[in-house]
């Protein structure tokens, strides 16, 4: 229905210069009339005045509807605007779940490495004491030098995870949003269009009928 603006933008202007016209015709009709050249009392009405009605109806009719497609077609653009946005958000979000993820491998891989270095220094430390290596408390404590960092490793991962998790949420909530964003967009375009439309059948429609009443008062000649 976009095809209403362009047409109405003419109509408007072509109805602006002829209710200026009419209007200055009716104003010199109306100071004749008050001069004694107009008709006696029940004669019929002067057609200036019917036309200024129409003319009247039509042109609130095509600006207002000018104005109901401008005002849905600047909502669609602000949801248009937020559905990029969203958009731009979402993949922002998305990355940042890799990146964490990433990070916390690496980290992870880090604290592996320290640990094994850390058992080695331990096991280096106990030979040099001149203590078995291979058995009892030996292995007890190197053992308990693993675990502990493999702990610290795993909680890195976990504490990653959790991150990266809390970015795909944000992205699938961007996501959604810039969804909801899209389809306001439309809603708003086919609003304003309907509300154009409506409009502008209204102006035609009040025009009608003031012609056919004021046909019935004997304006326009008959």
């Amino acid at each position: 229905m976009a095809f209403i603006i362009p047409l109405a933008i003419s109509a408007a202007t072509a109805l602006g210069s002829a209710a200026t016209a009419v209007g200055t015709a009716g104003a010199g009709l109306a100071s004749a009339a008050g001069s004694g050249i107009a008709g006696v009392a029940g004669a019929s009405a002067p057609a200036w005045m019917g036309y200024a009605s129409l003319g009247a109806s039509a042109l609130g009719g095509v600006t207002g509807a000018v104005g109901a497609y401008q005002q849905g077609q600047a909502e669609a653009g602000a949801a248009r605007y937020n559905a990029a946005l969203a958009k731009e958000n979402a993949a922002v979000a998305q990355q940042n779940a890799v990146i964490a993820s990433q990070s916390g491998e690496q980290q992870a891989a880090m604290q592996e490495q320290r640990t094994r270095a850390t058992v080695g220094a331990i096991k280096a430390g106990q030979a040099a004491s001149g203590i078995d290596v291979s058995t009892g408390s030996a292995v007890d404590v190197r053992s308990s030098a693993a675990e502990l960092g493999e702990l610290d490793a795993l909680t890195v991962r976990s504490n990653a995870a959790r991150e990266a998790f809390g970015y795909t949420q944000q992205a699938a909530g961007m996501k959604a949003q810039s969804a909801l964003d899209e389809y306001q967009a439309e809603t708003a375009a086919t609003a304003g269009e309907i509300g154009a439309a409506s409009t502008l059948l209204g102006g035609v429609g009040s025009a009608a009928s003031k012609y056919y009443a004021y046909k019935l008062q004997g304006g326009f000649g008959g």
